[in-house]
């Protein structure tokens, strides 16, 4: 009797665990596993870093991440048949994707659902879908692909001494601010506030200009304006910009700069080696000597501001792949220039 009892007990417990119903084959049951809950996922330039919270009770014995790519479409559908590619499985609650899902095409969206499983082959890992997969409720994550534009501040008027760039709203914590400083501060770069970074600058010497890019990785919020010192007597003006989906520890990647002391109606800078991944952004600043009356920025790339005026311009792109990042500008007369061009990933 002693010995029935025993087994009759861990038959309960066995189906307290899995369930109601008994699958025959593999002597385990199995009605619905638990699901995870708050999904969430983070995008930086080919990847995409996925949580949850830990399912609870955790019937299962790990986490089965299913995700497809949804287009233009931010709301992702409540159907399990619709999350059509494996991403992979683990027994944590983090996962990171660098697969073909997190390296879509920037400005769509990804879908992830995460769920528990179990399989009587035990694991995870899973290459496939485990027997059971929890359904009682779908644990989705929604991940906005590539990098983002947040805000375009407008080009600042030429200034002596400081240049003060101003942003339309206050920054959002976490996300990168770039700043692309024009000047006659000759030789000298000039100096950042607290907490911005020098990416690289150019001076040309024959037209006493330079053009220097700064940036602030992982911003504390609320910045809208930052005043970068000129040496005594030095003029300048400048623009700040705002991206999200930008790594928050080391988002500085590559840089080059180009210096004409020839007129000539078009330069080419480049980066001094490809980006370490895909999909980075790419942002130049542009200064010439003002002979001209139209800028031309290279094909492919999009104007944060060109003012022919003061001889000032700043591009970017964000679909390049893990390649050298280049841009040809253009005026319709001959020009000394100096260019500066970066990639954040």
């Amino acid at each position: 009797m002693a010995g029935i009892l025993l087994i009759f007990t861990a038959q309960v417990a066995i189906a307290a665990i899995f369930g109601k119903t008994t699958n025959g084959t593999n002597q385990v049951t199995a009605v619905t596993l638990v699901s995870p809950t708050g999904a969430a996922g983070t995008y930086t330039p080919s990847k995409v870093v996925l949580t949850w919270t830990a399912a609870s009770p955790m019937n299962g014995q790990g986490y089965f991440i299913r995700a497809f790519n949804n287009g233009a479409v931010s709301s992702c559908p409540a159907t399990i048949a619709s999350y059509t590619t494996i991403v992979g499985s683990t027994v944590g609650v983090t996962l990171t994707d660098n697969g073909a899902i997190a390296r879509g095409t920037p400005g769509t969206f990804a879908c992830y659902l995460v769920q528990t499983g179990y399989s009587a082959a035990g694991g995870p890992p899973w290459a496939a879908a485990p027997q059971w997969t929890s359904t009682t409720a779908l644990a989705i994550a929604t991940v906005q692909l590539g990098v983002v534009n947040v805000q375009l501040g407008a080009e600042t008027a030429v200034a002596a001494n400081t240049v003060t760039t101003t942003l339309p709203l206050n920054s959002t914590a976490g996300n990168l601010l770039v700043a692309i400083i024009r000047s006659n501060n000759g030789a000298v770069q000039p100096v950042p506030p607290a907490g911005w970074q020098f990416a690289n600058g150019v001076n040309e010497a024959t037209a006493a200009f330079r053009t220097d890019i700064f940036y602030y990785p992982n911003n504390p919020g609320a910045i809208k304006t930052a005043a970068f010192t000129l040496t005594g007597g030095a003029s300048g003006t400048g623009e700040m910009t705002e991206w999200k989906n930008i790594s928050t520890v080391t988002p500085f990647d590559k840089s080059g700069v180009v210096s004409v002391g020839v007129n000539t109606t078009s330069t080419t800078v480049s980066t001094s080696a490809p980006a370490s991944v895909a999909n980075e952004l790419a942002i130049t600043g542009v200064g010439w000597s003002r002979n001209g009356t139209i800028y031309t920025k290279g094909a492919g790339w999009s104007s944060a501001f060109a003012d022919v005026t003061l001889g000032s311009a700043s591009d970017y792109r964000v679909n390049l792949g893990a390649v050298t990042a280049s841009e040809i500008v253009t005026s319709n007369a001959g020009e000394k220039w100096s260019v500066v061009i970066a990639t954040f990933k």
